[in-house]
């Protein structure tokens, strides 16, 4: 999917909203160390975010209430996430 237009990025930042080619647009909300709060998609997907006191545990909750909690390696990649319905593992990207 490609952008239409031009995101709307964070100083120094994330995207935080675009409008995909096809329709649906979008949005993602932050807190103040950038980390991502909450996120939409077309009305379809919705994902709030929280994180542990010590920021390195994020939590997602989808629109149902279901949670996933999710373990990171030492730079904060996602390497694992567990929750109600299954477990994912990945490999946590290097660029």
């Amino acid at each position: 999917m490609l952008a239409r237009k031009r995101p709307t990025v964070l100083p120094f930042g994330p995207a935080q909203s675009l409008d995909y080619g096809n329709g649906p647009s979008m949005s993602r909300s932050y807190d103040a160390d950038y980390r991502l709060n909450h996120e939409t998609v077309g009305g379809v997907f919705m994902q709030d975010y929280q994180y542990d006191f010590a920021s390195q545990k994020p939590i997602s909750i989808d629109r149902n209430g279901n949670r996933t909690w999710y373990t990171t390696d030492q730079q904060g990649n996602i390497i694992e996430g567990q929750g109600r319905a299954s477990t994912a593992r990945t490999n946590a990207w290097k660029g």
